[in-house]
């Protein structure tokens, strides 16, 4: 059996999947006798630890594209050492973490200053600016969601140069109407080119001039991922509006005008799906002016956004709107509500009009194609998503599917060499890979957890797995199971490991920046699985006067209230509500939505903790349970002890904060 990653076909389910190797009919099935390993994507292995597990450096192949060094290797034992590599195959966080000078840039807006603070982009120049690892990541997994959702309607991609002749615009005559925005050049022989800013005119030659373009071709949908540039006047905000931007763009032909109307649906609903399906992104749909684009019908889909490089008036009754100043006749409501927003997708009818200029005909007629073009601004929609979901520079948000990282694993330094730790770091980064997730190790162990905790909360990694001292002491090893029947058994292939719905990250961030949300289904049956929706947040709410006491305590009381009536949570965990009162207070205006409460009156100055729950308290004590998780290593597993225990504090341990607090 014979294993090349440079021939393999790439999976295009998460990033984690960023080597494949495809299997050639040569050898036999438990020995392999050639493995290539590309790094890709910051994916990094290390020659010494492959040849740690049984592979022998053979050769060198050279350099990939992007620098990478590919290394053919012979595995001289059997298939487990494949799972060995895999597992050696991990992000690490010393590769992808880089720490800014921790002052965020001056700009009013927030996605601008936690981008470069937190290193996913840094600036080249004015409007121009590098993509660092993690923001390459968010990129890629866009343009992968983009691109799947494109492949389900049919469409195809292509490639064509970004500089553009200038007799190609001419046809059109859009070289003068682009005016200064346009990045225009000459080459040594005084030939006239520019930078495109789209490519109407260059993908509507290129269909002129296929071959063999048959009826039974259309309609075609022709789409690709290029950098765009634009000579902006004042560029500003990073990626919300700079020279050099990424941008999705379709371009379909149809035989008629009714034609042209159905594929324009079809696109349209599937940037809906898009949006408001993968991202869960509220997007507004207004009604524009075409612009230099021309064509009849123009569409913008713009984010709520504070920057007011737009302003749309909004009808929610008929999901539809319009720009400030312009009439919808679409709408026949007063219900209008004017906000600031920014685009990030554009779609147009376009008539004939790039058909007739290059003579682009229906196959056996004179009759021009109808054309249509859509954008995406994937550049853009990375800051607007932090915008929208984001409420403080040093706590990035996005949609958890393009995310750089599903999960993350820590390991407290103590365990680092750890055995036990070991085993179940490899088995749950196993479980989570198996369920199409990217996890990043936290490898960095000189730092504490809770910096490392601050690190990755900071980049917005959704899932976070710690292994620290309480963990190892719960955990042993039993090769003798018979009685795991008798105490019940949950092995880690059936547990799902979530952290909610896709709105966790909206969801989390509209209470305070101080909560955290994490919501776990375990499938006791296949077909009946239980998730819960858990919002947990410390309220720092002493009830005494500023400086001592908490500052604006009623007022942050006051807007959790609020939060939590339209939010749909299950279980809401309160820290640090000192005050009895305030307790009440809050139980009296969430008594609709959460009807079982309870707070724990231990300590000597009370707990400062409570519960309000959807569902019925029946006990305010944990109970023992025993989780079995599965091993690679036959015939082991590893269990876990959950012990009851009471919430109190314990009377004779004074030296513990729990004693004038309570247990949390």
């Amino acid at each position: 059996m014979r294993w090349w990653a440079r021939n393999a076909l790439r999976c295009r389910d998460e990033p984690s999947n960023n080597f494949c190797l495809k299997q050639d009919k040569e050898g036999t099935n438990n020995d392999v006798v050639g493995l290539v390993v590309e790094n890709v994507s910051g994916l990094r292995v290390d020659r010494s630890e492959l040849e740690g597990v049984g592979c022998e450096r053979v050769q060198q192949l050279g350099r990939g594209c992007c620098g990478q060094v590919a290394c053919r290797f012979d595995v001289r034992q059997n298939r487990r050492n494949l799972q060995q590599i895999h597992r050696l195959m991990a992000f690490k966080a010393s590769q992808f973490l880089f720490h800014g000078s921790g002052v965020p840039p001056a700009s009013k807006c927030l996605s601008h200053q936690a981008l470069q603070l937190n290193c996913f982009i840094q600036k080249v120049d004015s409007g121009l600016y590098s993509l660092l690892p993690l923001g390459q990541l968010v990129i890629d997994r866009i343009n992968r969601l983009i691109e799947d959702e494109f492949s389900r309607i049919g469409a195809l991609k292509i490639s064509v140069p970004i500089l553009g002749p200038k007799k190609l615009w001419d046809e059109t005559e859009r070289w003068d109407a682009m005016g200064k925005e346009l990045f225009q050049l000459s080459d040594r022989g005084k030939s006239h080119f520019c930078l495109q800013p789209t490519a109407e005119e260059m993908v509507t030659s290129l269909v002129r001039n296929l071959p063999s373009l048959r009826v039974a071709s259309l309609p075609l949908l022709l789409y690709q991922t290029t950098e765009k540039f634009r000579d902006e006047r004042n560029p500003r905000f990073g990626l919300i509006r700079g020279r050099q931007f990424l941008m999705n763009d379709m371009y379909s032909f149809d035989v008629d005008v009714d034609s042209c109307q159905k594929t324009y649906s079809l696109v349209t609903s599937a940037y809906r799906r898009i949006f408001k399906d993968a991202l869960q992104l509220e997007i507004r749909t207004v009604v524009s002016d075409p612009g230099v684009h021309g064509g009849a019908i123009s569409h913008e889909y713009h984010l709520e956004n504070n920057l007011e490089e737009d302003k749309i008036s909004y009808c929610s009754r008929c999901e539809i709107g319009h720009k400030p100043g312009e009439t919808d006749p679409q709408c026949s409501h007063s219900e209008l509500q004017e906000m600031s927003s920014i685009e990030i997708a554009h779609t147009f009818q376009l008539g004939t009009r790039y058909a007739q200029a290059f003579k682009a005909f229906v196959p056996g007629t004179q009759r021009p194609l109808e054309m249509a073009c859509y954008g995406i601004g994937v550049s853009r929609l990375l800051p607007a998503c932090v915008d929208a979901l984001s409420i403080d520079v040093k706590a990035i948000r996005l949609p958890n599917k393009i995310v750089p990282f599903d999960a993350a694993i820590i390991t407290a330094s103590k365990l680092s060499s750890d055995p036990t730790a070991l085993s179940l770091c490899e088995e749950l980064q196993s479980a989570l890979q198996a369920r199409n997730m990217t996890v990043l190790l936290h490898d960095m162990h000189k730092m504490s957890v809770g910096d490392r905790l601050y690190d990755l909360n900071r980049i917005g990694i959704p899932r976070i797995f710690v292994l620290a001292n309480v963990t190892k002491r719960s955990f042993s090893t039993e090769t003798e199971l018979s009685a795991v029947g008798k105490s019940g058994e949950v092995r880690l292939d059936m547990v799902t490991i979530t952290s909610g719905t896709d709105r966790d990250h909206r969801d989390r961030d509209r209470t305070e920046k101080n909560g955290t949300i994490g919501s776990s289904n375990a499938e006791r049956h296949k077909s009946n699985g239980l998730e819960l929706r858990v919002l947990t947040l410390n309220m720092w709410c002493l009830p005494q006067p500023w400086p001592v006491g908490s500052k604006d305590r009623k007022h942050r009381l006051k807007r959790l209230a609020e939060a939590l009536l339209i939010e749909e949570y299950d279980i809401v965990g309160l820290q640090e509500i000192w005050k009895e009162g305030d307790y009440l207070d809050l139980v009296d205006q969430l008594k609709d939505v959460y009807k079982f409460h309870h707070y724990f009156h231990s300590g000597w100055t009370g707990s400062g903790v409570c519960i309000l729950s959807r569902h019925p308290i029946v006990s305010t004590l944990t109970h023992r349970f025993i989780l079995f998780f599965s091993s690679s290593v036959p015939n082991v597993q590893i269990k876990m002890y959950v012990f009851r225990y009471s919430l109190n504090g314990f009377a004779h341990h004074v030296h513990r904060g729990d004693w004038f607090g309570g247990k949390v």
